[in-house]
């Protein structure tokens, strides 16, 4: 099978989506062939590159453009068709938009929103309004099927957006359970959170002190 992965940015970029698409594309890379098209975001030079011999199609766009371009819309609707599936992440840019744009009957599409229902930061929150207000429900109803990385998630996208339940898959995100089981423990740590991600007001990291 080939496989179509639209990301924001490039999966060695440090970032929670870039992560999920990189883990996904070296696994289905396995058994299937690979290609990610993905923005530039900043100081990353547009052109084709090789990420554990994946190949990596990198578009000069950065968050101010939704991590889009014309020439990627182009490109994509000329190559969309060579594929077996399509699958976009990130619903908070526009790269869902671009990839129900491209796809045509014949190719499955697949998104992944990693949504959440409020906006990282209050100055965004009327874009996020406007767009998915817009465009959300158009690119969830055009979606073959939508994978949701939790049960919360899933129930904030119904709460939002008059769509099948069917149509949403849980499928939560993997880990390293050799890397986690070898780890070595802290020395004298009777209780020990671990968190790993950006310092967000939104991701309620103040949540785990209180």
């Amino acid at each position: 099978m080939r496989v179509l992965i639209l990301s924001p940015m490039p999966p060695w970029v440090k970032g929670g989506v870039e992560r999920v698409v990189g883990e996904t594309a070296q696994n289905l890379k396995e058994k299937n062939e690979v290609c990610i098209v993905t923005g530039s975001g900043e100081g990353i030079r547009s052109g084709t590159y090789y990420w554990n011999g994946i190949e990596v199609r990198v578009y000069s766009a950065t968050r101010k453009t939704g991590y889009v371009s014309l020439r990627m819309l182009i490109d994509l609707k000329r190559m969309t068709s060579k594929y077996d599936l399509v699958h976009a992440h990130g619903f908070s840019t526009l790269i869902p938009l671009v990839g129900s744009i491209v796809s045509n009957c014949d190719t499955p599409f697949v998104v992944n929103p990693h949504f959440h229902l409020n906006a990282s930061k209050n100055s965004l929150a009327a874009l996020k309004l406007i767009y998915e207000g817009i465009f959300g429900e158009h690119i969830l109803n055009t979606a073959d099927k939508v994978i949701c990385v939790s049960t919360t998630e899933k129930d904030h996208l119904l709460l939002k957006y008059q769509i099948s339940g069917n149509k949403i898959q849980i499928i939560p995100n993997g880990v390293n359970l050799a890397k986690i089981e070898g780890a070595i423990p802290y020395p004298d740590a009777e209780k020990c959170i671990l968190y790993i991600g950006r310092l967000e007001r939104y991701k309620n990291v103040s949540r785990l002190v209180d």
